[in-house]
């Protein structure tokens, strides 16, 4: 099965869990996760992802001999971000007829939608989820088990000192495709609390957002290439490079790390960098609290956020001029 919909849910290590049900003779079988130790011999179904994004079903416990007794008695298909950020009232009708709906109301904006993990994200997450047992200990464990959630790109967790004795966490939260914290903070909440340890006290808060933008001018040899095909790729470079789903949480955004990526196209031999600042609506910046700018000669170097806000490249313009 290919492009099966996963919905919340909080017993999964992930947090969510295909949205299929699976029947054995007539009965259906509850999901736990492959790595579950206690699901085998149990009436359970596990699954695991195949290189080509399908899903293939494990039974946890021998079948009953019978024919034709094993099915997905009902499935939902849609996956990714592309149901993110829906406008509300969008959906007016389901999409097959169905003889009891006539129609649907959806009052409030989609969210938590988000694409499949990347291998390179597994082998970052994979030791930690590991070493900690799938359980929140350390604050390195409270992040790398939210990040761990299908609806969480990014995740930032600090102890919150209060007057009373149990401890506290607090975890700023970039949700997957930078939503609203909102649509997804049930299901977090369960999802943190059923790992934590007992008493330890969590909030969440949403992290703010610090556009930036850069102009620069790219040196090519126009004889050997073709000056708008170079300039596209610059362009998509640096959106790629400093999207917000690679930007993390109070990191720092140097003017050096964008020279670095236009060099990296191909058919730029230099890079000068016209413009690097914060874009319009960017937070104050200088004061107490506030992300810092650090400067040379009078041009913004370099941009450090407060410890909720991430700074990621909105603007991008890229002018090619010829090698003289």
């Amino acid at each position: 099965m290919k492009e099966i919909s996963f919905a919340p849910f909080t017993a999964a290590e992930a947090g969510v869990a295909p949205d299929i049900d699976v029947s054995v003779d007539g009965v259906v079988w509850p999901y736990r996760d492959m790595i579950d130790p206690t699901a085998e011999d149990e009436q359970a179904w596990s699954y695991v992802l195949t290189e080509d994004g399908g899903l293939t079903v494990h039974f946890r416990q021998r079948l009953i001999s019978g024919f034709n007794n094993v099915k997905i008695a009902r499935h939902r298909i849609g996956v990714g971000s592309k149901g993110t950020g829906v406008p509300v009232f969008s959906f007016e009708k389901p999409m097959k007829k169905h003889r009891y709906v006539a129609g649907i109301v959806q009052p409030f904006a989609t969210e938590g939608g988000s694409e499949r993990e990347p291998a390179s994200a597994m082998r970052e997450s994979a030791p930690a989820r590991l070493a900690a047992n799938g359980r929140a200990v350390s604050l390195s464990d409270f992040e790398s088990l939210s990040r761990r959630h299908a609806s969480v790109w990014r995740a930032r967790a600090t102890q919150m000192i209060g007057a009373g004795a149990a401890p506290g966490v607090l975890l700023v939260i970039v949700p997957a495709n930078g939503g609203d914290i909102a649509g997804i903070k049930d299901d977090l909440v369960a999802y943190i609390r059923a790992r934590a340890l007992p008493g330890v006290q969590f909030s969440f808060e949403p992290y703010q957002d610090f556009p930036v933008t850069v102009s620069a001018k790219i040196q090519v040899d126009f004889a050997a290439y073709d000056k708008n095909e170079v300039q596209e790729a610059a362009v998509a470079a640096l959106t790629s490079e400093f999207r917000l789903e690679q930007r993390g949480i109070g990191q720092p955004f140097y003017i050096a790390e964008i020279m670095a990526a236009l060099e990296k196209v191909e058919g730029v031999s230099s890079t000068t960098i016209t413009d690097f600042a914060p874009a319009s609506g960017a937070p104050p910046t200088g004061g107490p609290g506030q992300a810092r700018l650090s400067k040379i000669g009078g041009s913004v170097v370099a941009i450090t956020p407060t410890g909720k806000q991430v700074a990621w490249l909105t603007s991008v313009s890229i002018t090619p001029e010829a090698i003289v």
